[in-house]
């Protein structure tokens, strides 16, 4: 995983100093690990910079579509929609228009767009949009990380793939589905604004996302809370994610 090199370097090169300066007796091998080590650290320092950077000129992005999602008067939470139920076979959110709890699902596939009716009456009309989940799902379909079955998925792509989170855990009861995701890297690129009350947070929107893909069903955040404890600090912190299968 390409988001622990840095760390992952730095423990072989504190190893190769200490075999080569309390065991072998060796200078050069000394000097190779103490220079490995230094480049682990500068390795994992360079990457946070790069992220803490693109997330800072992201941000605009997030303001200008904060100001669209209140302008049109957004209150109910996006439904994410599987790439199998779109006519471009491409996987995104839909937020109806109609208010909370307006949903009544859609027959056919959903139409590309911006604005897009998606069922009857005033009601059935929605803004399509490309999240950071359906980015993920692209990402990781790409990749071969998406399938079936959702726990394998979700460990794949966020784990392995895309290296945003150290471990994934879902478990499911009827429509309901639990996602706890620990030491994710998604960051809050837009927290506290109508964004995060529609999309739910980013990690939260990319579990939604392959969610759906993975069961090829609508989904929507029902809700999410940091876990507390022991285990969830030296898990890297745990977000707990429910989702509601539509």
């Amino acid at each position: 995983m390409s988001g622990d090199l840095g760390p992952s370097l730095a423990v072989v090169g504190v190893g190769l100093a200490v075999i080569g300066l309390l065991i072998t007796r060796s200078i050069p091998l000394t000097i190779l690990g103490a220079s490995v080590a230094v480049m682990g650290v500068l390795a994992g320092w360079g990457e946070g910079a790069v992220e803490e950077s693109l997330l800072g000129l992201s941000s605009a992005s997030w303001d200008d579509l904060a100001l669209l999602l209140e302008a049109v008067g957004a209150v109910g939470r996006a439904v994410y929609i599987p790439s199998a139920l779109t006519e471009d076979s491409r996987p995104c959110a839909l937020i109806p228009q109609g208010g909370e709890g307006v949903w009544g699902g859609f027959s056919g596939k959903l139409p590309a767009g911006f604005v897009v009716r998606y069922g009857p009456g005033p009601s059935g009309i929605g803004l399509r949009l490309a999240t950071m989940g359906s980015k993920a799902v692209e990402a990781c379909m790409e990749a071969g990380a998406v399938s079936g079955d959702l726990g394998s998925t979700l460990s794949n792509c966020l784990v392995n793939h895309l290296s945003l989170a150290r471990r994934v855990e879902a478990s499911s009861q009827g429509d309901s589905v639990t996602v706890v995701v620990w030491g994710s890297r998604a960051g809050a690129v837009y927290g506290g604004t109508v964004v995060e009350a529609v999309l739910g947070s980013p990690t939260a929107s990319m579990v939604a996302a392959l969610a759906a893909e993975a069961l090829g069903r609508p989904v929507e955040v029902a809700g999410e809370e940091k876990e507390r404890g022991d285990a969830a600090r030296r898990g890297g912190g745990a977000l707990r994610v429910s989702l509601r299968v539509v």
